[in-house]
């Protein structure tokens, strides 16, 4: 379901018909706080699922983060968020860095890992200006590319029977293809996508009680056992 702030986007058809836009699917970029929207579109991606609006396009977005609906990602092109498509750019928010033992939980704000698991209450703020970077200068960087889009920290329900990022990439590899691909228990799911010239992946777990539904490609009340594509 739409956020909602999303309805203030005017209507994506009539923007899709106005546009040709040139995609390049799996090429990921750190997403960063952003001055201006894309040429020709009326939004900047800010976050995998956030961005920013403009009133023009290319102009200088609008404060207030907009968000896609469940299940989408922010793409680069006129339909602004897409189940078909990658991320436009990366977010890495509640990641522990093994090399530091810290994950940005926000855009300003990180916490201390225990066990390459976030401990949300080992938390500070970076200092005035600066954004949560995990850079080769520090925890923090007064630079616009911050890991994490999220305004505020946002405790996650704690994963269950997670498979490895390892075993997530063997899985991507042995499919040979881009998208949404339910586990066995239909409880999490894996977006398989292209970097760096090979597959990767990442495994997400469906909030509360709902199930992956590979027909939907969304989390909802209904696992449909049939669905021939699995990784």
């Amino acid at each position: 379901m739409i956020r909602k702030e999303y309805q203030k986007v005017p209507s994506l058809s009539i923007l899709g018909v106005l546009f040709v836009v040139i995609r390049f699917q799996g090429i990921f970029t750190q997403c960063t706080a952003p001055t201006q929207c894309i040429k020709d579109l009326h939004h900047v991606c800010n976050g995998e699922h956030s961005f920013l609006y403009c009133n023009k396009p290319g102009d200088i977005p609008v404060e207030g983060n907009l968000y896609c609906p469940q299940g989408s990602y922010c793409v680069h092109s006129p339909e602004i968020c897409s189940t078909r498509e990658p991320p436009a750019c990366e977010s890495k928010c509640s990641i522990c860095d093994k090399g530091k033992n810290i994950a940005c939980i926000s855009k300003t704000q990180f916490a201390f890992c225990l066990r390459d698991e976030v401990n949300y209450s080992l938390n500070r703020t970076c200092p005035k200006n600066q954004v949560c970077a995990l850079g080769i200068n520090g925890i923090c960087s007064n630079s616009n590319m911050y890991l994490c889009e999220k305004d505020k920290p946002e405790k996650p329900t704690p994963p269950t029977n997670l498979p490895s990022k390892d075993e997530v990439i063997k899985r991507c590899n042995a499919a040979q293809k881009i998208g949404k691909f339910a586990t066995n228990d239909c409880k999490k799911y894996i977006y398989c996508f292209i970097r760096a010239g090979g597959f990767s992946g990442n495994v997400y777990p469906c909030p509360g009680d709902t199930l992956f539904n590979c027909k939907t490609q969304q989390c909802d009340t209904i696992c449909n056992n049939s669905c021939p594509e699995r990784v």
